[in-house]
């Protein structure tokens, strides 16, 4: 059974020239040199170099002034720099701001849809409610429950590629990421959406028609 870090620590206390541990892997000796252990807390190398005459504390008993000024840092592993990294990363990223310029607001304000690019309302109706809506029944919606509406939608946005956002007018993509390391603040698969052909035709079918109304 291993010691207790209390005990490790003890072993280095008990020698007059111990300064202090760096890390479990390395301590600072009182006459300014930095001893490698080898294994964590391993007192043997500390040991032979606080017995030889390369320890110049145990020669004339006075601390260098170099261990009041020293500089030195824990020892860092992947796992720390890997967190650091990925924290910076994180205070770094954008949110995804999607698609929202004029041509986008005017689409999302002028559809009454809240997905697109799925499949035909019509055609997912009569896939989930056969009973219902059969090859020579026109679709409403006003046959569905309440429960069978939530199911119908929930049907719509799976086969969705983008989400239409009325309340801050805006598209994005069904797989759009919350935060984005792109600086103009739009994720990669909103990016995507830029040169989907079938949100394109709809786009500007849809502002032409503004255009004339204007």
């Amino acid at each position: 059974m291993s010691l207790p870090y209390d005990s490790w620590q003890s072993r280095f206390t008990s020698f007059s020239n111990f300064q202090k541990f760096i890390d479990n892997k390395k301590v600072l000796c009182k006459c300014g040199i930095i001893i490698s252990l080898g294994n964590p807390y391993q007192v043997s190398n500390f040991q032979r170099h606080s017995q030889s005459n390369n320890c110049n504390y145990r020669t004339n008993n006075q601390p260098s002034i170099n261990v009041f000024f020293s500089k030195t840092k824990p020892e860092r592993n992947d796992n720390d720099e890997n967190k650091d990294n990925e924290e910076n990363r994180k205070q770094s990223a954008f949110i995804c701001q999607g698609l929202c310029d004029l041509e986008y607001i005017n689409y999302v304000i002028n559809s009454p849809a809240s997905f697109g690019s799925g499949k035909k309302p019509e055609i997912v109706a009569k896939q989930l409610f056969p009973g219902k809506f059969s090859e020579s029944t026109p679709f409403t919606r006003k046959k569905l429950g309440k429960e069978e509406q939530k199911e119908f939608e929930r049907a719509l946005e799976s086969e969705a590629t983008w989400r239409l956002d009325k309340e801050f007018l805006v598209v994005y993509h069904m797989q759009y990421k919350k935060k984005t390391d792109n600086k103009n603040a739009i994720c990669n698969k909103c990016e995507e959406l830029k040169c989907n052909k079938c949100l394109n035709k709809v786009l500007k079918v849809v502002n032409f028609n503004i255009n004339i109304i204007y």
